[in-house]
């Protein structure tokens, strides 16, 4: 309740007379987001770095924090350096190896994207994540498409009512010019979520098609929901410029 007022000292006061507050993972990871929105960044970091995990679950669920702190930090490098030191005691973790592999991503770092991605994949074959976070990174940057096709079907078969891994495949289809699959496919993709990415995927793809009226309806619907999204907005000047 204090946090939804913005009263931050109050939250820090109520997470501190918590019983065992100093032992709680919850709760340190709370104090650190509490002292981030007050501008607090160095405080922050000592919350976390001074949590001392019990086991191995704790000790990922911090990694995990630390790094994405780190990214939101705008410090990428940082992130790296904090999941390269928690694989190296648990060099199989699924979320360690995943979350190394987007960092690895979002620093057009592709070598390593599919290291840890085919990692992944060894150690979890029947995780359908680690074969669609490769064959749309392939996707997204137009390359091994025929190999990102074939690892995104995988990653339906496992599970074929997953919005986002449709969306992948709708995407893998466009980027192979086929834009009757990728359309059906991402149609399908958008009825089970209405998410921005995957809108956007099928906004992107009515436009080619040569489907304006309907590719500045779903635009409009997006607008509603994400005003800000800078992608939206280029796709609405690119139908009024047609």
């Amino acid at each position: 309740m204090a946090l939804e007022r913005k009263d931050f000292p109050a939250a820090l006061k109520w997470l501190d007379n918590t019983p065992n507050a100093a032992d709680e993972l919850d709760i340190q990871l709370k104090k650190s987001v509490v002292f981030d929105k007050q501008g607090e960044a160095a405080a922050a970091k000592r919350v976390l770095n001074q949590f001392k995990p019990k086991n191995e679950d704790e000790s990922v669920r911090l990694t995990l924090a630390k790094s994405q702190r780190a990214e939101a930090q705008k410090a990428p490098a940082e992130a790296a350096s904090e999941l390269d030191s928690a694989l190296q005691t648990y060099p199989d973790q699924p979320d360690l190896l995943y979350e190394r592999a987007m960092v690895a991503e979002r620093q057009d770092d592709l070598p390593r994207v599919e290291q840890y991605l085919r990692r992944l994949i060894a150690v979890r074959p029947d995780n359908p994540h680690g074969y669609n976070a490769l064959g749309y990174t392939w996707a997204e940057n137009n390359v091994r498409l025929a190999e990102a096709l074939e690892l995104i079907k995988t990653a339906v078969e496992l599970a074929p009512n997953d919005a986002f891994i449709l969306d992948s495949l709708g995407w893998v289809h466009y980027r192979l010019g086929d834009m009757g699959s990728a359309e059906s496919t991402l149609r399908k993709a958008y009825t089970l979520r209405q998410d921005e990415e995957i809108g956007l995927h099928l906004m992107e793809v009515l436009i080619y098609s040569g489907k304006k009226e309907e590719a500045r309806q779903l635009g409009k619907n997006l607008a509603v929901r994400y005003p800000d999204s800078a992608t939206l907005k280029k796709l609405i000047q690119q139908i009024e410029g047609i």
